[in-house]
C-alpha cells in the first residue's frame, strides 16, 4: 500500500513539475535518460488500429493531461469518465481523449489489438492484461508509465499506479500490447 501511495504521489509531482515547466530527467535502470530513450517514437506506424497515429511529444503531454484527471477516480463498473471507470473504460477514453484513437470498452477485446511487447521493451502507452490468478484469459488492463509503474481502474481503490511487480500483478501478469508504434 506505501508503495502504491507513493508511485501515485511520484506521478502526481512528476505531471505538476513537468506543467509548472520544470524539467525532471528519470533514469532507467541501465542509466540511459528518457531524453536519451524517450517514451515515444516520430515516423513509424500503428498496427491494427483504426484512425491510428504515432506516440509523439504532443501527443504524450495529451496523455499526461488525460492522465491526471483520472487519478483518483472511483471505480465504476461499466463507467469510462474520470467520474467513475473501470479498467477497460480508462484505457478507451485515454486513448480517445488523447489520441483520438477509438478503442473497445472490453478487456478481451483490446488484448487481440496491437502488437505482442516483449516486458523488456514495453513503454508509455503500451497496455498491460493480468488474469486473475486462473487461467490465460486477460481480466484486468493498466496502461503502462514508466519503470513498472502502470495506470488502473482498481475495484477497492479507485484509479491509482501500480508496478508490475507488486502483489498480486507480478504473478498475474499475462504480456503487454501496444496501440501506438
Amino acid at each position: 500500500m506505501k508503495k502504491t501511495v507513493f508511485l501515485s504521489l511520484a506521478l502526481f509531482v512528476f505531471i505538476f513539475l513537468a506543467d509548472c515547466g520544470i524539467k525532471l530527467v528519470p533514469r532507467y535502470p541501465e542509466g540511459r535518460s528518457l531524453e536519451e530513450n524517450p517514451p515515444f517514437t516520430e515516423n513509424r506506424p500503428a498496427r491494427n488500429v483504426t484512425n491510428a497515429t504515432v506516440m509523439n511529444k504532443v501527443l504524450y503531454q495529451k496523455f499526461l493531461t488525460e492522465i491526471k484527471k483520472f487519478l483518483g477516480a472511483p471505480y465504476l463498473w461499466g463507467g469510462a469518465s474520470p467520474a467513475g471507470t473501470d479498467c477497460s473504460g480508462l484505457i478507451s477514453t485515454l486513448y480517445k481523449r488523447a489520441a483520438n484513437v477509438d478503442l473497445p470498452h472490453s478487456t478481451t477485446q483490446l488484448s487481440q489489438m496491437g502488437s505482442n511487447v516483449h516486458i523488456k521493451q514495453i513503454k508509455f502507452g503500451d497496455l498491460v492484461f493480468f488474469n486473475n490468478g486462473q487461467g490465460k484469459k486477460p481480466m484486468h488492463i493498466g496502461f503502462y508509465l514508466v519503470k513498472g509503474s502502470f495506470l488502473h481502474a482498481s475495484e477497492t481503490r479507485g484509479v491509482i499506479v501500480s508496478n508490475l511487480t507488486d502483489v498480486p500483478f507480478k504473478s498475474q501478469y499475462l504480456g503487454a500490447k501496444r496501440i501506438l508504434e
